[in-house]
């Protein structure tokens, strides 16, 4: 069986992301032909609001040919102490990391 290369992790600084204001992940899915992208945080975001695993996934899905939506997923594990934390987990930070790509995709679709 044939060694499987291990998955780049990927950096981004985040505006108004809990914690300490970034976050560094490792992707563990990328799955080109369904359009799925998989991540484990390693740290920052909400790894430090206290959860011992947080995952998320990135769905594209086509609507019709000139559009699609993504549908985004957080997974999170903790121990029970973190009830009160759970309402600051939320998808706009990916919900606005989309907006903004798909603006660019846009803007360079005109452009040859």
């Amino acid at each position: 069986m044939e060694a499987l290369e291990p998955l780049p992790n990927s950096h981004f600084h985040q505006a108004r992301s809990p914690g300490r204001g970034y976050m560094k992940e490792r992707f563990t899915k990328i799955d080109d032909e369904n359009r799925v992208k998989e991540t484990e945080v390693l740290e920052g975001g909400y790894k430090d609001l206290g959860f011992d695993v947080v995952r998320i996934r990135l769905e594209i899905v086509e609507k019709d040919s000139e559009s699609c939506m993504v549908r985004s997923t957080i997974e999170y594990e903790g121990d029970e102490k973190l009830a009160d934390v759970v309402s600051h987990v939320n998808v706009k930070p990916l919900e606005m990391m989309a907006e903004i790509i798909g603006k660019h995709l846009c803007q360079n679709k005109s452009t040859p």
